[in-house]
Formats: C-alpha cells, sequence, structure tokens
C-alpha cells in the first residue's frame, strides 16, 4: 500500500502526467494506493472510488464512474458551488498604471524582466516549475537584495530591496509556502493581521490595542476565518483558514498593488472558491494583482491578460481568446503560440 498525500501541489504540469502515469501503474500491478487531492482532475483520472470526508467527518463513498465533479465538489462542501468564470480582457489604457517593472534582473535567477499592471486587473504569470515566477515576486517585493532594476508603484519608484518601502507604498505579498514564509506561528491570529497595519492604526507611536481589535475582527469576519479567538495561534486553524488568514493580513482598504503566489495551493475547493470571489473584489475595488498559479485552468478563470515566463525572462504575452492552456504550455516550453480559433 502507498499513501499519495497532495503528491502534485509542487510540480509542473508534465511532471504531474508522469506522476499520474506511475499512480496507474502501481495500481495495475496490484498495489492498492490510497490518493488524497484537492485536484478534482486528478481523482477523476486516477482513482476508482473517492471518498469524502468534511470537517472531520466521512461523508460519503462513490465510484468514480458514477460521479460528477459538481455532484462531488457539493458533498466536499455540502453546498452547490458556482463556477467561476471570468474573462475581462486586459484593463482600459485610460486606468492608472499601479505596478511597474523595468529591466528586473537577478544574478543566475531574472532576465530583464518588464511588466506593468493597472488598477483593476489581474495580470496572471504562467510557466514551469523553475521558471521564475516566485523569484520575480520576491524580487518586486523587495526580499531579493541582490536584483537590480525599476520597479514603481502608482508611478512613483519604490527601492529595490526593501520590503518596508513596498508596504508603505500599499503592495501586499502572499508567498507560496504559508508555513515557511506568511505566518508567524508564535504570534496569535490577531497579530498576523494587523502586522502590516500596525504603524497606521498607532497613536503617537503607541499601538492602539482597540483599533487593533476592532480591524481584526473586520477582517476575519470579511474573509471567514474560523477560529476559536482572535488569540489562537495559526497552527490551530486548518489549512484553508491559515490561508484566508494570510491573505486576510494583505487584502486590506490600504493594498494599492496585491503579489500572489500560489494563493489556493493545498486547500479545499470551497475554500478556493472563496479566495477566487476575493481576489476579483480587491480588483473590481481598484487593486491591480499580479498572479502567479501553477494551476492553468486557475489563471485562466482569474486573470484579465498573462505573461509567460522561461528561464527567467517572459517569453510572451497573451490577451484574449489567446489565453489557452495550449498556448500558455507553448510559451513556457519554447514554442510559439498558436493564433487565435486556429485550435489547440
Amino acid at each position: 500500500m502507498i499513501v499519495f498525500d497532495e503528491p502534485t501541489s509542487s510540480l509542473a504540469v508534465a511532471e504531474v502526467q508522469r506522476l499520474l502515469a506511475i499512480v496507474r501503474r502501481l495500481a495495475a500491478g496490484g498495489i492498492t494506493v490510497l490518493y488524497v487531492s484537492h485536484r478534482m482532475g486528478e481523482i477523476f483520472e486516477v482513482c476508482d472510488r473517492v471518498t469524502v470526508l468534511r470537517d472531520g467527518r466521512y461523508i460519503a463513498t462513490s465510484d468514480v464512474r458514477s460521479i460528477d465533479e459538481p455532484a462531488l465538489v457539493e458533498q466536499m462542501i455540502g453546498r452547490r458551488l458556482e463556477r467561476t468564470s471570468h474573462r475581462a480582457g486586459p484593463a482600459p489604457a485610460a486606468s492608472t498604471v499601479l505596478l511597474e517593472a523595468r529591466g528586473v534582473d537577478s544574478p543566475g535567477v531574472l532576465r530583464g524582466v518588464s511588466l506593468s499592471v493597472r488598477a483593476g486587473e489581474v495580470l496572471g504569470v504562467g510557466g514551469l516549475v523553475g521558471s521564475g515566477r516566485s523569484e520575480l515576486l520576491d524580487a518586486l517585493f523587495g526580499l531579493d537584495r541582490r536584483a537590480t532594476g525599476l520597479v514603481a508603484v502608482g508611478g512613483r519608484p519604490v527601492p529595490m530591496g526593501s520590503p518596508r518601502a513596498m508596504i508603505d507604498a500599499g503592495v501586499g505579498y502572499v508567498p507560496e509556502d504559508r508555513k515557511l514564509q506568511g505566518l508567524f506561528f508564535l504570534l496569535g491570529v490577531d497579530e498576523n493581521i494587523a502586522t502590516p497595519a500596525m504603524p497606521r492604526l498607532a497613536v503617537a507611536g503607541l499601538r492602539a490595542i482597540g483599533a487593533e481589535r476592532r480591524y481584526v475582527a473586520e477582517r476575519l469576519e470579511a474573509f471567514r476565518v474560523k477560529t476559536a479567538s482572535a488569540s489562537s495561534l495559526p497552527g490551530e486553524l486548518s489549512g484553508g483558514n491559515q490561508q484566508k488568514l494570510l491573505i486576510a493580513r494583505w487584502m486590506g482598504r490600504e493594498t494599492r498593488v496585491l503579489l500572489l503566489d500560489e494563493p489556493t495551493r493545498g486547500i479545499d475547493v470551497g475554500t478556493k472558491a472563496e479566495i477566487y470571489r476575493a481576489v476579483r473584489a480587491a480588483a473590481q475595488a481598484g487593486a491591480a494583482v499580479l498572479l502567479v498559479s501553477s494551476e492553468m485552468a486557475e489563471l485562466l478563470a482569474l486573470s484579465d491578460r498573462l505573461v509567460v515566463m522561461r528561464d527567467g525572462a517572459i517569453a510572451g504575452e497573451l490577451t484574449g481568446e489567446a489565453m489557452t492552456q495550449a498556448n500558455i504550455l507553448r510559451l513556457a516550453t519554447g514554442g510559439v503560440p498558436a493564433a487565435a480559433g486556429a485550435g489547440a
């Protein structure tokens, strides 16, 4: 017997297909496989039966051939889930450019990356694992001290290598790994949310505890973070609530630019739908969103425009009908995207 727990969460598309083929081969050879995943496509591709758990309780077991994805999702979250569909197209040229990067380099990591994101726009960043997507967000937020180039927020240059300067400029960053990079596990839920806002809420340089509590309560309610109390530690929360906690920290009214790196990795479909709504709401409120995701369906559902990275540089840009999974893969692997309507 072999147990796989979210085995594809950090794999590129080609690697995922290779792993799924291996799993099928193992099962065909007589090995029992227990496969845990939030990715519906993988469940339907490799599994014979599927068991659903919700809030620690057994819900149902079904033959994969006798159930469809909407029914399975309904069992998982306890309600019918509305499908996420969005394709607004690039932001109008008159919209303000809130994030601009020009010639961003980092030795051995990034090569002359230039892009811009307008107010109200979600710019997706695709590419294979190791293409430089996460490294780009690190450089933009100031975590890569070797990075050079120009980064401007709202038309004003921000010093490279200074996360504090980026936060002061209204930039929020949800990193790829919430446990290693995102959350403060020795601080309570309240301080995890309030940390970036503390200087703004402070009075005469002193923490305004009352204002912080009101701010935290509003954030917890807005993002439906389930926690025993505001003083609970993040480690006491489920993975989905940890992710919502991290997003609640950065999606405040003062956030003008939002950098999201794999914002739905390792969470259930219900929480994923909530995060999708929050991302669209942030853009509709006027924020500029730069979204990195390994899930092409997620990129296509949320993005108004796409850039694809390869070997630390931008390989190309996709808009409108050219935004397809096939074209993302072509650019990511060095090919040329097909014209709109030309087929896959």
